[in-house]
């Protein structure tokens, strides 16, 4: 039994996971270093225990720093040259250390030198901003518009526009149409021009105001290039008219006109406008992953940086918070997403996200080459990822009642650019944009197209066929509007 006591204690001295946390190699407790990043990593300032997501990690696969003199470096380490790198991945690459608890963004350049367990959280890199106090920006929404909530400002103008095309094309059609000018006589005896009620663009406006309300007219277009056009219109109407009231229902339902509003809602946007600059801290790890990216919105965003390197560089990160804390509404941050979603959480809730994530930041924990720590952590690692423990984690540090109680919505640039089919990530969440609908222009530039090639196929027949006689058979309504009655007329029309 004493043989056996002492076999089972040296096993548990020689696991790394046990409360004392030693190495299998060396038997010496792990020389740990951590790099304070919250809420990956923390500090109480008074006890001095650490806490936070990674810390959670390390305990649940058995290691505890509680006991142990841990380490603090101010940078997680960038590649001064190749192969040499400063900050934590230095010192682990020189072996100083064993493991390195902190949020490490896993790179090709760092893996040369350090060994990384399995990423514990896949993340990207996203925009903080902290909301103006001041501004006209940040207003509240006026309840009466919230009945043009339905469609965006760009739609709710080229919808204008299209009706007034379409009016005045109404007016060409019965212009310069030779089978608009028919004279009938009514059931009653009354003599009616049935010539389609379009004699100024003005009246043809009229009409189709009054189709989109659903008013019946006693008239109709004669010509086929009318009917074509009235007929797409009619569906075009239909459409419009469909939309609007699915809109306003959603709107009347679920838009609060009491949140406040934004400009914009992704970080495209704010690349595009000179209102808020976005910060960013020199020779970052963030900074070099933009650097290398390929992607469009990558390209883009470095584009933007190197274009106002004086205004938008850093030399630390904590100058960069300062600058945007201080410059009410003025300036942005470029962070880590897990960073940018805790300080969105915090107290007095002033914060938040802006969309338009770029690339993938898969993070986790570094070790010194050859240490096996990291092999027997991607274990416990890939254990409470099945179980989603890291998953109840993230929810743990990363949403509180700032994150959930928010009311504020990001509209998005008022300016028409969804021509190119690009929608902004949450633009006008509650409004139908001009790439939506665009099914139904569709619609309507077809049968314009095709009423306008009948109109040029009548007038070219007329002028060739010189004065013709043709038999039209219409649908006239007495005076009292009732009893309808078929008519026919052979009205002359001359060339």
């Amino acid at each position: 039994m004493l043989y056996r006591s002492l076999f089972v204690c040296g096993i548990f001295l020689w696991s790394p996971f046990n409360a004392h946390a030693v190495t299998h190699s060396t038997m010496k407790p792990l020389r740990i270093v951590t790099v304070l990043e919250p809420p990956f990593v923390m500090r109480d300032p008074l006890t001095g225990k650490f806490s936070g997501l990674m810390i959670e990690v390390l305990n649940r696969a058995g290691i505890s720093i509680d006991h142990i003199d841990v380490a603090v470096q101010d940078e997680y380490g960038w590649e001064e040259s190749p192969g040499v790198f400063g900050g934590a991945v230095g010192d682990l690459a020189a072996g100083k250390y064993d493991l390195a608890v902190a949020p490490f963004s896993i790179r090709s350049g760092r893996a040369k030198v350090v060994t990384f367990t399995q990423p514990v959280v896949h993340n990207a890199y996203m925009v903080l901003y902290k909301l103006p106090k001041n501004t006209e920006w940040r207003t509240v929404t006026n309840r009466m518009w919230t009945l043009l909530k339905p469609f965006t400002v760009g739609l709710w103008c080229l919808v204008i526009l299209t009706s007034v095309i379409v009016s005045v094309t109404f007016h060409v059609i019965r212009r310069f149409s030779p089978y608009e000018n028919d004279v009938i006589t009514t059931a009653s005896g009354r003599r009616a021009d049935n010539s389609f009620p379009t004699k100024s663009w003005g009246s043809g406006l009229m009409y189709l105001l009054g189709s989109l309300t659903g008013r019946n007219t006693n008239v109709s277009p004669v010509s086929a290039s009318g009917r074509v056009l009235t007929a797409v219109w009619w569906v075009f109407s239909l459409m419009t008219v469909g939309a609007y009231v699915a809109g306003l229902t959603l709107v009347l339902y679920r838009f609060n006109p009491h949140a406040e509003t934004l400009p914009f809602s992704s970080m495209e946007e704010m690349i595009k406008g000179d209102d808020v600059k976005i910060l960013e801290v020199k020779n970052s790890t963030s900074f070099q992953y933009i650097a290398r990216n390929q992607a469009p919105a990558g390209r883009e965003l470095y584009n933007y940086w190197m274009s106002n390197w004086e205004t938008v560089m850093v030399d630390t990160f904590p100058e960069a918070l300062r600058k945007m804390e201080e410059a009410d509404g003025k300036y942005a941050v470029f962070m880590h997403e897990g960073l940018a979603d805790y300080l969105a959480s915090q107290e007095p809730c002033d914060k938040v996200v802006i969309g338009g994530a770029v690339g993938d930041d898969p993070i986790g924990f570094a070790c010194q080459k050859g240490s096996t720590v990291c092999n027997e952590l991607d274990t416990a690692i890939l254990d409470m990822r099945e179980s989603g423990y890291i998953e109840g984690l993230i929810d743990k540090w990363f949403w509180n009642e700032c994150r959930q109680k928010a009311e504020l919505v990001l509209e998005g640039k008022t300016y028409f650019d969804t021509f190119g089919g690009k929608e902004p990530f949450q633009s006008s969440p509650y409004s139908l944009n001009i790439h939506r609908f665009s099914a139904a222009f569709l619609i309507l530039v077809t049968g314009f197209t095709l009423s306008l090639m009948f109109l040029i196929t009548e007038i070219l027949y007329t002028r060739r066929n010189g004065n013709i006689h043709h038999r039209l058979k219409f649908v006239a309504r007495d005076e009292d509007g009732q009893g309808i009655r078929d008519q026919e007329c052979s009205p002359d029309i001359d060339a």
